[in-house]
Protein backbone atom coordinates (compact mmCIF):
# COMPACT_ATOMS: atom_id res chain seq x y z
CA UNK A 1 0.00 0.00 0.00
CA UNK A 2 1.69 3.49 -0.96
CA UNK A 3 -0.68 6.54 0.77
CA UNK A 4 -3.38 3.35 1.47
CA UNK A 5 -4.07 2.67 -2.09
CA UNK A 6 -3.20 -1.10 -2.93
CA UNK A 7 -0.24 -1.17 -5.78
CA UNK A 8 0.99 -4.19 -7.14
CA UNK A 9 4.75 -4.43 -6.44
CA UNK A 10 7.05 -6.28 -9.46
CA UNK A 11 9.22 -9.04 -8.30
CA UNK A 12 13.02 -7.62 -9.40
CA UNK A 13 15.85 -10.24 -11.07
CA UNK A 14 17.08 -11.16 -7.65
CA UNK A 15 13.83 -11.49 -5.29
CA UNK A 16 14.41 -14.89 -5.48
CA UNK A 17 15.91 -18.29 -7.48
CA UNK A 18 12.96 -19.99 -8.48
CA UNK A 19 8.92 -20.24 -8.59
CA UNK A 20 7.66 -24.13 -7.25
CA UNK A 21 3.98 -24.67 -8.56
CA UNK A 22 2.66 -27.54 -7.41
CA UNK A 23 -0.39 -29.40 -9.39
CA UNK A 24 -2.96 -31.17 -7.07
CA UNK A 25 -5.86 -33.16 -7.98
CA UNK A 26 -8.26 -34.30 -4.98
CA UNK A 27 -5.54 -33.62 -2.86
CA UNK A 28 -2.79 -35.49 -4.24
CA UNK A 29 0.60 -33.67 -6.26
CA UNK A 30 0.53 -34.96 -9.41
CA UNK A 31 4.00 -32.97 -10.46
CA UNK A 32 5.43 -29.28 -9.89
CA UNK A 33 6.77 -26.88 -12.06
CA UNK A 34 10.19 -25.89 -10.98
CA UNK A 35 10.78 -22.27 -12.93
CA UNK A 36 14.01 -20.29 -12.77
CA UNK A 37 14.12 -16.79 -12.04
CA UNK A 38 16.35 -16.50 -16.24
CA UNK A 39 13.47 -17.78 -17.36
CA UNK A 40 10.79 -15.72 -15.97
CA UNK A 41 12.62 -12.42 -16.82
CA UNK A 42 13.39 -13.89 -20.19
CA UNK A 43 9.50 -14.03 -20.43
CA UNK A 44 8.92 -10.81 -19.08
CA UNK A 45 6.92 -12.09 -16.25
CA UNK A 46 9.63 -10.38 -13.07
CA UNK A 47 12.26 -7.95 -13.80
CA UNK A 48 12.93 -4.52 -14.63
CA UNK A 49 11.60 -5.54 -18.16
CA UNK A 50 8.20 -6.80 -16.86
CA UNK A 51 5.37 -7.03 -18.92
CA UNK A 52 2.18 -4.89 -17.57
CA UNK A 53 0.83 -8.03 -16.41
CA UNK A 54 3.65 -10.36 -14.38
CA UNK A 55 1.35 -13.03 -15.58
CA UNK A 56 3.01 -16.77 -16.64
CA UNK A 57 0.77 -19.61 -17.86
CA UNK A 58 1.64 -22.76 -17.50
CA UNK A 59 0.91 -26.38 -19.48
CA UNK A 60 1.12 -29.69 -17.96
CA UNK A 61 2.47 -32.67 -19.90
CA UNK A 62 -1.26 -33.62 -20.58
CA UNK A 63 -2.61 -30.29 -21.49
CA UNK A 64 -3.53 -29.60 -25.05
CA UNK A 65 -3.34 -26.17 -26.03
CA UNK A 66 -6.18 -24.69 -28.46
CA UNK A 67 -4.54 -21.68 -29.89
CA UNK A 68 -2.00 -21.74 -32.38
CA UNK A 69 1.89 -21.27 -31.56
CA UNK A 70 1.24 -22.14 -28.19
CA UNK A 71 3.10 -26.00 -28.76
CA UNK A 72 6.41 -24.09 -28.33
CA UNK A 73 6.14 -22.37 -24.95
CA UNK A 74 4.62 -25.69 -23.80
CA UNK A 75 7.52 -27.94 -25.23
CA UNK A 76 9.79 -25.14 -23.48
CA UNK A 77 7.70 -25.47 -20.04
CA UNK A 78 8.36 -29.15 -19.73
CA UNK A 79 12.24 -28.84 -18.98
CA UNK A 80 11.02 -27.18 -15.53
CA UNK A 81 7.87 -29.92 -15.01
CA UNK A 82 8.92 -32.51 -12.58
CA UNK A 83 6.48 -35.50 -12.48
CA UNK A 84 5.38 -37.30 -9.07
CA UNK A 85 3.02 -40.02 -10.43
CA UNK A 86 5.49 -41.95 -11.93
CA UNK A 87 5.70 -45.63 -11.32
CA UNK A 88 9.62 -44.33 -9.82
CA UNK A 89 8.27 -41.91 -7.63
CA UNK A 90 5.52 -44.46 -6.14
CA UNK A 91 8.01 -47.12 -5.66
CA UNK A 92 10.06 -44.55 -3.45
CA UNK A 93 6.95 -43.38 -1.73
CA UNK A 94 6.08 -46.63 -0.78
CA UNK A 95 9.74 -47.96 0.55
CA UNK A 96 9.55 -44.86 2.68
CA UNK A 97 5.70 -46.03 4.13
CA UNK A 98 7.70 -49.19 4.88
CA UNK A 99 10.30 -47.58 6.75
CA UNK A 100 8.34 -45.70 8.67
CA UNK A 101 6.14 -49.02 9.95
Amino acid sequence: RIEGKRVAAQYMNDDFDAVVIVLLCEGRSLGFFLVPMDFLIQKGTVGSFQKKSGSLTLYPPWSMPKRVGLAKPKEQQQLFYHDLTSSEHEKGENEHARLRT
